[in-house]
């Protein structure tokens, strides 16, 4: 709203967001080029992208079967966080990691 009210341009946008980041969130900063900084919509796209991955690491990492979850609605579960949080691995390499979580099933 500020930027609407401010008249501001995507270049203002994003020096805005990137003085008012704070932790975790300011180091993705550090990731981006001079160019990608002033760039609103890029630096957007890379907030989210940095802290997607870390959502669907937590929830891989927390989540925790249903009484009465089928096997076939787990792997359901298993291949959509291993394809969210590996999007370039090959399939072996999804299909390695994503059992781990089995171990958390009554």
């Amino acid at each position: 709203m500020n930027s609407q009210l401010n008249w501001w341009d995507d270049k203002n946008k994003a020096l805005e967001l990137a003085v008012s980041l704070r932790g975790n969130a300011r180091s993705v900063l550090s990731d981006l080029s001079h160019e990608q900084r002033r760039n609103y919509p890029d630096f957007v796209i890379a907030l989210v992208s940095c802290f997607e991955q870390e959502l669907y690491r937590m929830e891989m990492k927390h989540h925790q079967c249903k009484q009465g979850e089928s096997l076939n609605k787990l792997a359901q579960v298993v291949k959509r966080l291993t394809n969210k949080l590996y999007p370039v691995a090959p399939v072996g390499v999804r299909r390695a990691v994503g059992p781990g979580l089995l171990s958390r099933c009554p």
